[in-house]
Order: structure tokens, then C-alpha cells, then sequence
């Protein structure tokens, strides 16, 4: 399968846009290679799920019929033999049990590391996010209130920062968000975007992305070059308001229009 898994892009969202987005993604969003949820800490229940961020739903304190039937397939015992469907059962039912109490070191929550016994197979793990990447973002785009937004005429920055919103979030539990989108405020939106349950990187590198939104709208909306701009690296970046004061307006012109 391509790195860039070009076959779930979505339709029009440039390749760049994809790609960064991907990166993007799979930094932020860190891999648990085993059953957990995020109970109390960032839900009201025990949401379980595996790899970065896939959710196992279930139902009277259980997995659902069809989340066995589709997951455990994709999970290994310690010795590397399959998971059976009672294996993954039981691995999810432990989990349920646990309050979430600390966050991620090295692929592993250790409360739920002592109780799970099953490991998420690898060759799924990048995949499966690119997939709900694609289809998360799909689903916003085409219902409000994203959907009153003209989202696919942003600036690629605000499409990136858009997008890995959806992926753990929905943007219409935000709406001040959406209406300083839908008014092209990225100053606004820089700051509505940050949410109480997500990482202070994250939320710092979305707000990044929505003020470089803020200055190519501003001084750059009629050339695509522009609206087509990325920063270099995928996080804590120098705003580029702040590169075109260091590089002077011809300099930084030629930048963007490079790329």
C-alpha cells in the first residue's frame, strides 16, 4: 500500500494537503497498542478503543457483536498467536473496568497495560487512522455546520487544522468555531479551536495553523501558491506572519510562490 495512501484522500483536497495532513496526524495523535479509554480523564464513560484512537463500540458493559466480529482479527496474543474472539471479549471487559488515570509513554497506558493481555497487530495501525481520517473529515464537511462553511476554498493550513479536529472531536459541538470559519476570522478561530481535552501541542499547533491562515487570507487570497502554503515541520513552527518580517514581503512572496 503507498505511504501516502492516496486511494482514501478525500476528493478535493490537494495530495500536499493529504500528505501534510497524514504527518500531521500520526504525530499528534499518539498509538496504544492495546485496549483503553479515556474515562474520566477526557470522556463521561469508558469509551474503549485501541491503536490511535479507534473506537470499539459496546453495549451493556461489553463489546458489541459486530465490534468482535471486525477487531479481533486484527489483535495477537504475547506470543504472537491469534486473538480469539473470547480473548478480545475479555480484553475489552477489563478495560471498561479501569479509570483512566495517566497518559501514554511509549505506546502503553500502564493501568491498562496490567489488565489487557492482547496487542493491536502494527500492519493495521496506519491504515485504519488514514481511513477514519478521510472518512471523519467526509462526514463534518457534509452536514452543518461545516457544511455552510465552504471548507474546500480554505486555506490548506485551516484544512489540516479542520480536519485533525474532526478526527477525535466534531466541529458541531463548536459552533462559535465554525462561524469565525465561516467569516474567514482565522484570528478568532485560532482561539476557539483549542478544546479542554486535547494535548497543549495540539492545541498550540492548530491555533498555529489558523493564524498562518489568518495572514495568507489576509495579504495572499487571491494567489493559490498561497493558499496552497504548509509549514516545513508538523509542529511548534515560527508563524510565517513572523518569517515575512524577518525575510521582507519580495522574500517572502518567492517562498510561498516556490512551493
Amino acid at each position: 500500500m503507498a505511504d501516502n495512501f492516496i486511494q482514501f484522500k478525500p476528493k478535493q483536497m490537494a495530495k500536499t494537503t493529504w500528505d501534510y495532513l497524514i504527518k500531521f496526524t500520526s504525530f499528534h495523535e499518539g498509538t496504544v497498542t492495546h485496549m483503553y479509554h479515556n474515562f474520566p480523564l477526557g470522556s463521561k464513560y469508558p469509551d474503549v478503543s485501541c491503536g490511535i484512537g479507534f473506537l470499539l463500540p459496546g453495549e451493556n458493559k461489553s463489546p458489541s457483536a459486530s465490534t468482535i466480529k471486525d477487531w479481533f482479527k486484527h489483535f495477537s496474543n504475547a506470543d504472537g498467536s491469534p486473538a480469539t474472539e473470547d480473548q478480545f471479549k475479555a480484553d475489552w471487559e477489563e478495560a471498561f473496568k479501569v479509570s483512566r488515570k495517566t497518559q501514554p509513554n511509549g505506546g502503553i497506558i500502564t493501568e491498562f497495560k496490567a489488565v489487557c493481555k492482547l496487542t493491536l497487530n502494527a500492519s493495521i495501525i496506519k491504515p485504519k487512522m488514514v481511513q477514519l481520517l478521510a472518512s471523519k473529515l467526509n462526514t463534518e464537511v457534509g452536514r452543518p455546520p461545516l457544511k455552510d462553511v465552504d471548507f474546500w476554498k480554505l486555506p490548506a493550513v485551516a484544512q489540516v487544522a479542520v480536519a485533525s479536529v474532526c478526527y477525535g472531536y466534531s466541529p458541531t459541538k463548536m459552533p462559535n468555531f465554525c462561524a469565525a470559519l465561516k467569516a474567514r476570522d482565522f484570528d478568532t478561530a485560532a482561539t476557539e479551536i483549542k478544546l479542554s481535552n486535547m494535548s497543549a501541542i495540539k492545541n498550540t499547533d492548530h491555533s498555529l495553523l489558523m493564524k498562518d491562515a489568518a495572514y495568507l487570507y489576509q495579504y495572499h487570497q487571491d494567489d493559490q501558491g498561497a493558499m496552497e502554503y504548509l509549514p516545513s515541520s508538523i509542529s511548534n513552527w515560527m508563524p510565517i506572519s513572523i518569517q515575512q518580517g524577518t525575510l521582507g514581503w519580495g522574500g517572502f512572496s518567492e517562498q510561498i510562490m516556490s512551493e
